[in-house]
């Protein structure tokens, strides 16, 4: 029934992220040492931005945001930053493991074009108390017989938001 209608899992639409060209992969060691690897699936090297950025749960805008420069090899994995994550935390003004999310962000050197992106919880979600985002929906518009644009608003980040529908159908972008 998951299928029906066309509705899709939110693993499918994170998919696009894991199968993009670079993948931003960041995890820790022993929960101290903090580590971004590139994977970069492209034949070609490519010469990027990292971007770290701290969003508290109850904070409508970023606390601040940590950058690095990298290269990474064609067809190849890179460690693009190596450090503690307490020192992520410091520098991004995040005050604990459970008040923010980590939002990464790859960008090229060059042009500036998008290289991939994804997101890290110092903290498991299960040991967060998240703030009411105030959802609500903005909008929703018809674009034609079998298209909508629907707009939604918030006032503080939110995990892992998730809309449906009774009508049949998927979202082109979330």
């Amino acid at each position: 029934a998951e299928y029906m209608g066309g509705r899709w899992k939110v693993l499918h639409n994170y998919a696009a992220l894991f199968y993009a060209p670079l993948l931003v992969s960041p995890y820790t060691v022993t929960g101290a040492e903090f580590i971004v690897v590139a994977v970069n699936d492209a034949l070609a090297p490519v010469d990027g931005v990292l971007a770290v950025t701290a969003w508290a749960w109850d904070a409508p805008e970023p606390l601040g945001t940590l950058h690095a420069s990298f290269s990474a090899s064609a067809n190849d994995a890179t460690a693009v930053l190596n450090t503690t994550l307490a020192a992520v935390l410091e520098a991004t003004g995040c005050p604990s493991v459970a008040e923010c999310v980590l939002v990464l962000s790859a960008v090229s050197a060059s042009d500036k074009s998008s290289l991939g992106s994804n997101f890290f919880f110092p903290a498991s979600p299960s040991n967060v108390s998240f703030p009411d985002p105030q959802l609500a929906l903005a909008s929703v518009r018809q674009l034609d017989s079998h298209r909508f644009a629907v707009a939604v608003q918030l006032e503080l980040p939110a995990a892992f938001t998730w809309l449906e529908t009774p009508i049949p159908g998927r979202f082109e972008t979330n």
